[in-house]
């Protein structure tokens, strides 16, 4: 493979791809019509382009802190050189002009506002002065507003009217909640490196134990008000509780990271078995 299509890809971190491409889908599949080719465009954002915007973004901004993070250098990302920065902000450039100019080309302008705001609010997360990644609580919800406008993304690639663009299941709003959960608790294992670079992420206000104590909290408020549910994700947030629980009685280093990637496999896990089995229920809980 190419040392620069391997980079990016890295840098990508399709790992990461699982859960957008679960949220993307729910919102196509939301309106019970018929896949069309804008569809097929969303589901390739999606994946690797929305990846490298995103992720691309953060590596510029945070250069500094990665390389002092021992995470940084697998699949969670890797620190580029400094001979990369053209090539990274180049890529960045030319996919979200060609997703804009696809949208544009098949006349579907609606999914223009959605994909604008994922591009900007992935700008605005990373990059001062407002870098939403520093400031507590905001944050993890952009991390939310993030997902919502992927789910958006997938609702206006089949939407026939600016009423149905714009509708949101209750249902995705506690979706969001979990969301805003998750993120907060990714943010304990770079806890040190982001208090060493100065950034004040939601875990740097609440602690570790009080971090872990509000996203058990919400996975459980998040288990007994949705319905319907299926044992699936009955069992993933029952679980993501007990993960975060077992953080705040004992935060330690290797208890918390594993406890993160539990969280985060568990939901593609839970989403497939739902899109695989219980497709019904799903169009039932979007509604």
């Amino acid at each position: 493979m190419n040392n620069n299509i391997k980079f990016l890809l890295i840098t990508s971190r399709p790992i990461f791809w699982l859960g957008p491409i679960f949220i993307y889908l729910a919102g196509v599949v939301s309106l019970s019509k018929e896949w069309s080719l804008v569809s097929v465009f969303g589901l390739l954002f999606v994946t690797f382009p929305m990846g490298l915007i995103v992720y691309g973004l953060n590596d510029i901004a945070d250069r500094e802190s990665d390389l002092i993070n021992p995470r940084k250098g697998g699949i969670e990302g890797s620190v580029f050189k400094h001979s990369q920065l053209k090539l990274i902000s180049i890529s960045i450039i030319v996919f979200t002009l060609l997703f804009l100019g696809l949208y544009i080309l098949v006349g579907n302008y609606i999914s223009l506002i959605p994909l604008f705001l994922i591009v900007l609010f992935a700008y605005l997360y990373s990059f001062k002065p407002i870098r939403l990644k520093s400031k507590p609580i905001f944050d993890s919800l952009s991390n939310s507003l993030w997902m919502l406008f992927v789910y958006l993304l997938g609702v206006t690639s089949v939407a026939t009217s600016f009423n149905e663009s714009i509708t949101v299941p209750k249902n995705i709003w506690l979706l969001l909640l979990g969301i805003f959960a998750a993120h907060a608790i990714s943010t304990l294992p770079d806890y040190a490196v982001d208090k060493e670079a100065g950034d004040k992420t939601i875990s740097g206000l609440l602690t570790l134990r009080g971090t872990a104590l509000l996203s058990s909290t919400i996975f459980i408020v998040i288990l007994v008000l949705l319905k319907p549910i299926n044992l699936a994700f009955q069992i993933y947030l029952l679980i993501s509780a007990l993960l975060c629980a077992s953080i705040f009685l004992k935060p330690h280093k290797n208890i918390t990271y594993y406890a993160v990637w539990g969280i985060f496999l568990g939901f593609p896990i839970a989403c497939l078995y739902t899109f695989l089995f219980d497709i019904s229920l799903l169009r039932d809980l979007l509604r």
